[in-house]
């Protein structure tokens, strides 16, 4: 195994390991992170790690986030914002790292909100009423 290899081997070890503490300390699960980096190296045509901001918002959509079309040249908010986090430097890439971070924090987002209204829907049901 040549130099390289060797280095993107475990460079990719590194990175499974990062995404298993992240499961343990956000809670969110191995099928879900397993998705988010399938969609990451499915948009990632030319391998380099990295996607584009128009691989980046395909691969949001496939993932279904309900980003608007806009024309070419035309500004997205939505995107933008998401975009600030992402790529806040604006080097108009995003990395595994810095899309697996803003997809792993989206989805305890999600989690934690679905708690909150569970625990709302506990708080009316409360009163004896199933």
């Amino acid at each position: 195994m040549g130099q390289p290899a060797l280095r993107q081997e475990l460079g990719e070890q590194h990175n499974l390991e990062q995404q298993i503490q992240a499961r343990n300390t956000t809670g969110v699960t191995e099928e879900a992170l397993k998705e988010f980096s399938m969609m990451f190296k499915h948009f990632d045509k030319d391998k380099s790690g990295r996607l584009n901001h128009q691989e980046f918002k395909s691969c949001l959509r496939s993932l279904g986030y309900d980003l608007p079309m806009v024309e070419e040249g035309e500004p997205n908010p939505e995107f933008e914002a998401i975009l600030d986090t992402v790529d806040p430097n604006r080097d108009g890439h995003v990395s595994l790292q810095e899309y697996m971070a803003f997809m792993i924090s989206r989805e305890t987002e999600n989690v934690k909100s679905s708690e909150e209204i569970e625990s709302a829907f506990r708080a009316l049901s409360s009163e004896g009423k199933p």
